[in-house]
């Protein structure tokens, strides 16, 4: 059974929010990464809040990832 997972990204006068919803693995680090990148970017950025309440699972390469 394939993993199903949802990335949402929202943002409010520079502070950004990555919710990740479901089952988080491996092959999602680099679009996750890649949000990140894009979020940092914005003239405006401030923060970064990641919102873990809706993770079912998560794998160590992406908290490692988060962690950078």
């Amino acid at each position: 059974m394939m993993s199903r997972c949802k990335i949402l990204q929202a943002n409010c006068s520079g502070v950004h929010v990555l919710k990740l919803v479901g089952e988080v693995r491996l092959n999602l680090c680099s679009t996750i990464d890649s949000a990140i990148e894009s979020m940092t970017a914005d003239p405006e950025f401030a923060t970064i809040v990641v919102d873990l309440s809706e993770t079912t699972l998560i794998d160590s390469t992406t908290l490692g990832m988060l962690a950078k």
